[in-house]
């Protein structure tokens, strides 16, 4: 079996070319011929260089042009490049992200199964935003141009399942979750610190984009604020890790002036991505109030470490019923109120919770593990393709 991730935008890096990545590596892992197609790019790779296997193939190719408007970009390719894809001679192609123009030229070049992953596009709030009419635009042509070709839709989790229904009826929809970006045999430290800690000071953390609208910041800086007058005398400080997004970090630090919680909120900036565990690590709780957000990897990685987490209803991952019942974590909705009183209700019993997680965290081990995943997607691969492992 020969498989083709096809995720033009990966040398511009993100959470999208991590987890192509990851995914890619771990099927080489399991002795299947893996490659992924990308053009090449002058631009500095968001949260760092993309980690690619030196057992997965990566055909970059340079655009005859490109044309760009805000975070869109089509990619011409060349006759040559074309050729050299063809040959290839992929069992299965899959495709990575969407309103992405380049996927709409997959069908002309590839004559095999196709296998979509839209990676959070399709969600409703999502369509709502940005360039609207363009998605609108975009949608059209992919209805006519792509989606009739695509033999299976890959959903992170039952929520986008639901998304991918709404926009594409009657489409055939397989369902695996993604796993964490870092090594899976670390030992998450709640094991190791347990109830020794005496939690002075209660550490709160966010990982990623520092996007105040899609990753909820708004909401997290003013329920953290609420929470931290109701704890009183209690030493309580919320950071922020991640890039800035749009000027988010100038609004955000704003609010938390205007709240009176200035000298309790830490922004980081962007950190090296092999860095991003032990910040994770490290935290007393993780937190994430996105408004729509596919598979944020800072919460399975939370949840792998064994750190009490509280995540929106808005997160997909929490939507699988595996992820939702694990003790360790709270999902609330995208109120402020309800966000303040998981605070506070996490501080009261942050000893407990930390238990709970050192004896259930193995079953997040097990469920965001990539190997695991990996197999998932090849078993799919395998029921379009003529060629078994």
């Amino acid at each position: 079996m020969r498989v083709l991730h096809w995720y033009p935008n990966l040398q511009t890096g993100g959470a999208v070319a991590n987890t192509v990545a990851a995914l890619a590596n771990a099927e080489a892992d399991l002795g299947i011929e893996v490659a992924i197609a990308s053009a090449k790019s002058g631009d500095q790779a968001l949260y760092g260089p993309v980690s690619v296997s030196e057992r997965v193939r990566l055909l970059t190719w340079q655009p005859s042009w490109t044309l760009k408007k805000m975070t869109w970009a089509f990619h011409g390719i060349s006759g040559r490049t074309i050729t050299e894809f063809r040959e290839l001679n992929p069992t299965v192609i899959h495709v990575h992200a969407e309103f992405n123009i380049d996927n709409l030229q997959v069908p002309r070049i590839f004559d095999c199964p196709i296998l979509l992953s839209p990676h959070g596009a399709f969600d409703p709030i999502g369509l709502q935003k940005g360039l609207r009419w363009a998605k609108r635009f975009y949608l059209t042509l992919a209805d006519r141009i792509l989606y009739k070709k695509i033999s299976l839709f890959h959903a992170l989790s039952p929520s986008e399942q639901k998304n991918i229904l709404a926009l594409v009826p009657d489409s055939y929809i397989y369902c695996v979750p993604n796993g964490t970006l870092f090594d899976e045999s670390r030992r998450p430290n709640g094991s190791e610190i347990g109830n020794s800690k005496k939690y002075e000071t209660l550490n709160l953390v966010f990982v990623g984009r520092l996007d105040t609208y899609t990753k909820g910041l708004d909401i997290l800086i003013q329920a953290f604020a609420g929470a931290s007058k109701e704890l009183g005398d209690r030493a309580i400080r919320l950071t922020l890790v991640g890039p800035d997004w749009n000027g988010s970090v100038l609004k955000l630090s704003r609010l938390a002036a205007d709240l009176g919680v200035t000298d309790k909120v830490t922004f980081t900036g962007a950190i090296p991505q092999t860095s991003v565990a032990d910040v994770i690590e490290r935290a007393d709780i993780y937190i994430q109030l996105s408004r729509h957000d596919a598979f944020p990897a800072g919460v399975a990685q939370a949840l792998v470490a064994g750190i009490p987490t509280i995540a929106s209803s808005h997160v997909g991952t929490t939507s699988y019923a595996e992820v939702a019942a694990l003790p360790y974590l709270r999902v609330v909705s995208n109120d402020v109120e309800d966000a303040k009183n998981a605070i506070v209700d996490f501080a009261g019993r942050i000893h407990v919770l930390r238990e709970l997680a050192d004896r259930h965290h193995s079953a997040a081990v097990e469920f965001f593990s990539w190997r695991r995943i990996a197999r998932m997607h090849i078993r799919e691969y395998q029921s379009l393709g003529k060629t078994a492992l």
